[in-house]
């Protein structure tokens, strides 16, 4: 089986509380939303949003969710922050930082990288519940870096 037969199985499995757009589309990416009225931090749209791509070769696929804009300005302070939060995972639970363009705007992201051979649909819906439970993690980590900092706007707030 392929990776992307894998995520395909293991969308399946994920309970009906969760919203999937467009199961995988041509491009092997997927949406995730979770409702979330009651998350113990502000979201946008009260639902927590994890994307979903598999890379070209079918190799790996990489979950990730966008925490914060980073506006104009000096950013090394922030990069030099995030870097050291990335080293250990039990800091960020097991996530890591990462930056991609989006619409024309730098947008820091919370990102997981799968690069296992397979994935079975119960190791699927536990890593999908437990990136989602991760960005909360992320989000205190953005909101801690821009109470100290103009340049990065965080998107759940």
């Amino acid at each position: 089986m392929s990776i992307k037969t894998d995520v395909y199985n293991g969308l399946k499995t994920l309970p009906r509380i969760y919203s999937i757009t467009n199961e995988l589309d041509s491009r092997s990416w997927v949406l995730i939303q979770m409702p979330f009225p009651t998350a113990p931090h502000a979201l946008h749209d009260d639902e927590l949003t994890v994307q979903l791509r598999i890379d070209e070769s079918e190799s790996y696929f990489t979950l990730y969710s966008p925490l914060a804009i980073l506006k104009e300005g000096d950013k090394s302070t922030i990069y030099e922050h995030m870097l050291h939060r990335n080293f250990y995972a039990e800091q960020t639970d097991a996530l890591a930082f990462a930056i991609n363009q989006v619409q024309g705007n730098d947008v820091l992201q919370a990102v997981y990288h799968w690069m296992q051979d397979s994935i079975d649909p119960e190791q699927f819906k536990s890593l999908i519940e437990r990136m989602m439970q991760g960005l909360f993690t992320m989000m205190d980590e953005v909101d801690n870096v821009a109470s100290k900092s103009d340049v990065i706007d965080p998107i759940n707030k």
